[in-house]
């Protein structure tokens, strides 16, 4: 039975962590991400001091990831998404392609290495400073869904301006 919260690490800017169980449904309320740490204690840590909120099989110093970009185009569908953060890190990773899945708070990403710790990252859009996409990977059915609307497009090209009108910089 799969369980109702969810492990993760919480990165902060600071280089500081907290690991913990969040609701994988509703991480971000009011404007924080409520964590059950370990010890039992609820902390509410404010989005504008995280960095990412990292889904992990297991706890420890782990979530580094060891690859951040991908060494070949990734098999599976969705979005390809090129992420820069305020610290000049740049991580690539996979969206759904369904944007309507996204979250006004942030965006929810899987990591380039599916096999390490971290399962998915939770990254908020005040932390970064650059939002690209790599290619839109679709191998059964050629359509995007964004904001209601269905576009036709073929595997591997780019992405219409819709994309960029969902995947704005904040301002």
């Amino acid at each position: 039975m799969p369980s109702a919260h969810k492990k993760v690490i919480v990165r902060k800017m600071d280089r500081d962590s907290v690991s913990g169980y969040v609701s994988p449904t509703q991480i971000v309320t009011d404007g924080k991400v409520e964590v059950l740490n370990t010890s039992g204690t609820v902390i509410a840590v404010d989005l504008r001091e995280i960095k990412g909120v990292y889904f992990v099989r297991e706890f420890g110093e782990a979530e580094a990831l060891t690859r951040k970009t991908f060494t070949t185009r990734p098999r599976a569908e969705g979005l390809w998404v090129r992420l820069r953060f305020k610290d000049s890190e740049v991580l690539e990773g996979l969206m759904p392609a369904d944007l309507l899945q996204s979250t006004p708070e942030g965006y929810l990403v899987n990591p380039p290495d599916q096999r390490s710790n971290t399962q998915r990252i939770f990254v908020p859009r005040t932390e970064l400073v650059d939002r690209s996409r790599r290619a839109y990977l679709n191998w059964s059915k050629p359509s995007l869904t964004a904001n209601g609307r269905t576009i036709a497009v073929t595997p591997g090209t780019s992405v219409p301006n819709l994309f960029f009108r969902f995947f704005t910089p904040n301002e």
